[in-house]
């Protein structure tokens, strides 16, 4: 068999409120004030299409933004674009665009901004991560005039919305004045978008700072001024770091300080939907495996799920 896992730390979401009261949240968020992350990697690069990595992926959706994206309840909602219609049996998907909207260096977002990332995006000289979303369902993008952009696809199809909003990478949209400034090796480190943040700092293996933009689109966002992802690369560095309230958040921890965290007055453990998973696959090229009643007995009846949650992740999963 092959086996794929995912990451072997545990994706949570921990605050420390040291100042608050032990339980409970503030009624409104107030404007203003640093989030410190403890931060577990560095990044390559900030290009929305073609710098690698988990890390590089979170930090670029506080920077750029889509047509579509995904609310807490897994919609695709409006971001870029305000409004979109589906036409001619699913073939067609017409875009109205937020007027005003501007990047972060100043030059207007609109519907040849939209055609010009799409023909990045799908230009085999580029190599960007995220064409092959595209490149099997999408006929052309066009500009119908300033703020109406039009997806024709090769047939009807359901993955369009998924693609445009898929985990705040699918099509993140950057200034095309900043790729002609700094062309494809740089504009990695000089990333330009319209997203609620921009880049103030970046110190390799110490800090990515993001500043609020003030001109971001979406009134009273963001709440924050200042978001500091400190680099700490091991684990119990960041839990350490947490609990000495050097920071205020840690995006991964391991899963044998989650309990303990749990049990601290002043932290917050967030639990998320589940969306991770942990896969076991058979290699069909073995004959042993062609035969159904050999998978089920080995996968199907073979292995014991809640025993796996419990022992080898510690009670933080729940069996498929």
């Amino acid at each position: 068999m092959q086996e794929r896992t995912c990451s072997t730390g545990f994706m949570i979401a921990i605050l420390a409120f040291l100042l608050l009261l032990p339980v409970g949240w503030p009624q409104q968020p107030k404007p203003g004030g640093t989030l410190r992350v403890a931060w577990e990697a560095d990044i390559s690069g900030l290009d929305p299409h073609l710098s690698f990595g988990m890390q590089a992926r979170l930090v670029v959706g506080n920077l750029f933004n889509s047509l579509v994206t995904i609310d807490p309840e897994l919609n695709f909602v409006p971001d870029l674009a305000e409004s979109w219609e589906v036409l001619e049996n699913s073939k067609v998907y017409v875009f109205h665009l937020r007027k005003g909207v501007t990047f972060h260096d100043g030059t207007d977002f609109d519907a040849e901004a939209v055609r010009w990332n799409y023909q990045r995006v799908v230009d085999p000289e580029e190599k960007t991560l995220d064409a092959p979303y595209y490149n099997g369902i999408v006929e052309a993008v066009e500009a119908l005039d300033t703020h109406t952009v039009t997806f024709t696809l090769k047939h009807p199809t359901r993955t369009l919305l998924a693609a445009l909003a898929a985990d705040r990478v699918g099509f993140l949209l950057m200034s095309p004045a900043s790729y002609k400034k700094w062309g494809r090796e740089d504009v990695r480190l000089h990333p330009v978008g319209t997203g609620p943040f921009t880049l103030a700092k970046w110190e390799q293996n110490q800090v990515i700072a993001l500043e609020k933009n003030p001109h971001y689109f979406k009134p009273g966002l963001p709440y924050l001024d200042r978001l500091e992802l400190r680099i700490m690369k091991d684990g119990v560095t960041r839990v350490t770091a947490l609990r000495a309230g050097e920071v205020d958040f840690a995006n991964l921890v391991p899963r044998e300080h989650v309990e303990r965290l749990t049990r601290h007055p002043q932290i917050y453990v967030l639990r998320g939907k589940d969306t991770q998973r942990i896969v076991t696959q058979f290699n069909l090229k073995n004959p042993t495996f062609k035969d159904v009643r050999v998978r089920q007995a080995v996968l199907g009846y073979g292995i014991d799920r809640p025993a796996i949650v419990k022992t080898a992740l510690l009670g933080q999963a729940q069996p498929l």
